[in-house]
């Protein structure tokens, strides 16, 4: 049951590609705020029912929109947003999914589960009435030929300043990367098709799915799905549903505090500093499991806790909105659509296997060991970021595409 929405949400991201392309980053938001309504609401009545199988297909369902939001959403920020900002409002996605998960600890606590979803549906009704606001991204509407619905959007996105030159860049970029796209796919020197994916395309994409991988190997979301199991386990002297609230309570404030960090500090330096904090936590965690395995744990109550709350902060700071940041960010415009929906199925399945693997992980290697395994993939990524992830703070995203085809 825990693991079928991020399922639903790897079909979801595999599907978002044709949406984005055809319908438009907007329109493809409104069809997941949608279907989290009637999700919401068919998941909230299967309590009526009583049908287990309603219940499996709501959260598949839900998983299913979610899926389309994720890259929709990041994209859509990554294009209509200046450089000097971008990083910090490509955050805010992060930061509000921090703020969900904080609020349906709180309302889980005292609410049944079908009360439960009914509120949640408030809050895709509150997306759907935000786009009717908003325009469609400039770029999109530029690369369907749209010029002049491109320059109102635009313009209502600046304050109406003025944007004449901003346009163009973006249109000299469109006519670049298609030609480019053209040029390849029609050379007959080119010898397998596959040769005309060169490293300006792969590794952008290569860089966003390991980002990927390292945020969820992390352990993130088996610690949001199981955290009052953990703390069951742990046998802590805080109160299991106190416990994580306040855990959730840390990842939104630290996710908060991140946001207006990621312009200033940039992108690399806090992907390093996550994975250092997250990897040092859970090593901790895993050795107060380890000890407590061995009955050497007397007086070490408070370890869990703490160590899940540096957790929290060593992945918010970081990881839980970086990743998102840049693949709306390294990702080429031309093949945007269908890398960002890679990316984003990638990130979702290996969410869903961080799930489902979790409990058999633990049968099989144990609380210690399941956190020390994260733990050394935390620290790995940080030699991944050394290693491959460029800085892109402050530049257009015409300057970090051109920095990838050079």
């Amino acid at each position: 049951m825990a693991s079928l929405t991020p399922l639903g949400a790897l079909c979801g991201g595999l599907l978002s590609s044709l949406p984005l392309s055809r319908l438009g980053r907007r329109l493809t938001m409104v069809i997941s705020a949608s279907l989290s309504i009637l999700t919401f609401i068919f998941l909230g009545t299967s309590s009526i029912t009583e049908s287990l199988s309603s219940i499996f297909a709501a959260r598949a369902i839900m998983g299913v929109g979610v899926g389309l939001t994720i890259p929709s959403a990041q994209i859509y920020v990554a294009e209509c947003t200046e450089s000097r900002i971008r990083g910090t409002l490509s955050s805010m996605p992060a930061l509000f999914m921090a703020a969900g998960t904080l609020l349906t600890y709180i309302m889980g606590a005292y609410l049944p589960w079908h009360y439960l979803s009914y509120f949640c549906a408030n809050f895709p009704v509150l997306f759907l009435l935000g786009l009717t606001i908003v325009p469609e991204s400039p770029s999109w509407l530029l690369s369907k030929n749209k010029n002049e619905p491109a320059l109102k959007a635009l313009t209502w996105l600046r304050g109406n300043r003025n944007v004449d030159k901003e346009l163009e860049i973006i249109r000299e970029n469109i006519q670049r990367s298609n030609f480019a796209a053209t040029k390849a796919e029609n050379d007959p020197y080119n010898v397998p098709k596959s040769a005309c994916i060169d490293s300006s395309i792969m590794m952008p994409l290569f860089i966003s799915m390991s980002l990927m991988f390292f945020q969820q190997w992390s352990g993130v979301n088996a610690v949001i799905f199981y955290t009052v199991t953990i703390f069951d386990s742990a046998g802590s002297t805080v109160n299991k549903n106190l416990a994580t609230i306040i855990v959730g309570l840390v990842q939104f404030l630290a996710t908060f505090v991140s946001i207006f960090l990621v312009d200033k500090a940039g992108r690399r330096i806090l992907l390093i500093a996550s994975g250092l904090i997250m990897a040092i936590s859970s090593a901790a965690v895993g050795t107060f499991f380890y000890l407590k395995a061995v009955d050497q744990h007397e007086g070490l109550g408070w370890l869990p806790l703490t160590g899940l709350i540096t957790f929290m902060v060593g992945y918010s700071v970081g990881f839980a909105s970086v990743p998102y940041v840049l693949m709306g960010e390294i990702l080429p415009r031309a093949s945007r659509n269908l890398l960002g929906s890679i990316s984003s199925a990638f990130n979702l399945l290996n969410t869903f296997l961080v799930i489902k693997l979790f409990v058999n992980l633990e049968i099989l290697i144990g609380f210690y060991g399941v956190f020390w395994v994260y733990a050394s993939l935390a620290l790995a990524s940080c030699l991944f970021v050394l290693i491959f992830v460029p800085e892109t703070k402050g530049k257009s995203l015409e300057e970090i595409e051109t920095h990838f085809r050079k």
